[in-house]
């Protein structure tokens, strides 16, 4: 299954090697409709365009990937090759995919599609430690290369008891852009209800849950411009 995601960097090179560009020095173009990610790019450049990409998040047919995490870098690769990049005037692109998964027993968690396939993530969640990875593929019109990020971390969850159940039923109540529905493993690590309650311990960068690995984009950043920007924590 290695292959799998070696034939889509080999052909994202090609498509890349073949680009002309106009572009904006350190300018960033964003293809994420994530509030999240935004607030964390901003902070890099004044020059980002946020671009809509259409690509089927499924891993249903991605499952016998190993690790686990790499199949949140295969679906950054899938975003990155749907971009035309001849319509890009930033030089860099950056795409990226979050999950939500257990290694024991192998379970990946997306978003749920009703209020109880939201209780029902959300119970499982209890008493046990999962992985939350966030994958980003950066490409670099100026040089024409692409960088992967893969950062992952640890989230242990309360155990069940009757304070923590009715904690989960008045998340479920929650509207969105709160609330368990629009989110992979039916939570937001960036709302106080769910930090304050059920979470009981992080191990790891808290943007790479929340959707952007900021400490490795952060050093990675500093490598390619020769600068540091400031950001806001989560």
């Amino acid at each position: 299954m290695q292959e799998k995601i070696t034939n889509l960097e080999n052909i994202l090179k090609s498509s890349i090697e073949k680009t002309g560009f106009s572009t904006i020095t350190n300018s960033i173009t964003l293809a994420s409709n994530s509030p999240r990610r935004k607030d964390y790019i901003s902070s890099f450049t004044k020059h980002m365009e946020i671009l809509s990409v259409h690509c089927e998040e499924s891993f249903s047919d991605l499952l016998t990937l190993r690790p686990l995490s790499s199949i949140a870098y295969y679906i950054a690769l899938e975003k990155a090759l749907s971009i035309n990049l001849d319509n890009i005037r930033t030089r860099f692109v950056i795409t990226a995919d979050t999950l939500v998964y257990y290694n024991t027993p192998c379970k990946v968690l997306g978003k749920p599609i009703d209020k109880e396939d939201a209780r029902e993530m959300l119970h499982f969640h209890l008493g046990k430690t999962h992985q939350v990875t966030t994958a980003c593929v950066i490409i670099d019109l100026v040089k024409k290369s692409f960088s992967p990020i893969i950062d992952s971390a640890q989230i242990e969850f309360h155990s069940p008891t009757q304070e923590i159940l009715l904690v989960i039923e008045n998340y479920l109540l929650l509207k969105a852009p709160l609330g368990p529905l629009d989110k992979a493993g039916a939570y937001g690590y960036q709302e106080d209800l769910v930090r304050q309650h059920l979470i009981k311990s992080v191990n790891g960068d808290s943007a790479t849950i929340v959707g952007f690995p900021l400490e490795k984009f952060t050093a990675f950043w500093k490598k390619e411009i020769g600068k540091s920007s400031s950001h806001t924590p989560v």
